[in-house]
């Protein structure tokens, strides 16, 4: 019982991120539909400021593309890549003083150096093998919801025989 529990809950959390990523995937959409008609050149070569803000919106799509994907294949390099993506934009986004510059600098610098010397391949997923969220995980909640329920139909009929030979022993 604990582990139906546990494995429902846990195909619960699969198809959820699954919606969130469709949701995320069609925020992304919308938005570079709206960055895309909101671009003015002239107003850009004019106000040369206003490239940071647009710089911003880029960088805050790429983010949530990466975010997506970090998702979809629950690998230790996606989030390696999405930390490094998020602390970049950081960077180019904002005004930030040196320091901070120099911080953030250091934690990509860091990131990568982890990513080099202290990934392990083989504790994460091979390359190529992702998992397909729909098909597997409805598959596999179907299978068990079915088999759960066969099983609860063959314990009901077992109590009501035992019933019926009571009932006639008496």
């Amino acid at each position: 019982m604990k582990y139906r529990i546990q494995s429902m809950l846990y195909h619960l959390t699969i198809i959820l991120e699954a919606v969130i990523g469709i949701f995320l995937i069609l925020g992304v959409a919308f938005s570079i539909l709206g960055l895309a008609f909101s671009l003015d050149f002239l107003h850009l070569t004019n106000n040369p400021s206003d490239i940071t803000q647009y710089l911003s919106l880029v960088a805050t799509i790429v983010l949530s593309i990466e975010f997506t994907k970090m998702l979809c294949t629950h690998s230790l390099d996606s989030v390696v890549e999405v930390l490094s993506m998020a602390i970049a934009r950081e960077i180019i986004a904002h005004e930030t003083t040196l320091l901070q510059n120099l911080i953030g600098v250091i934690a990509i610098a860091i990131l990568f150096l982890v990513r080099k010397y202290c990934y392990v391949s083989k504790l994460d997923k091979q390359e190529g093998t992702h998992r397909s969220l729909a098909r597997d995980t409805l598959h596999d909640f179907v299978r068990r919801s079915a088999a759960s329920m066969e099983k609860g139909a063959a314990d009901e009929a077992a109590d009501a025989e035992k019933t019926m030979g009571a009932e006639n022993s008496l």
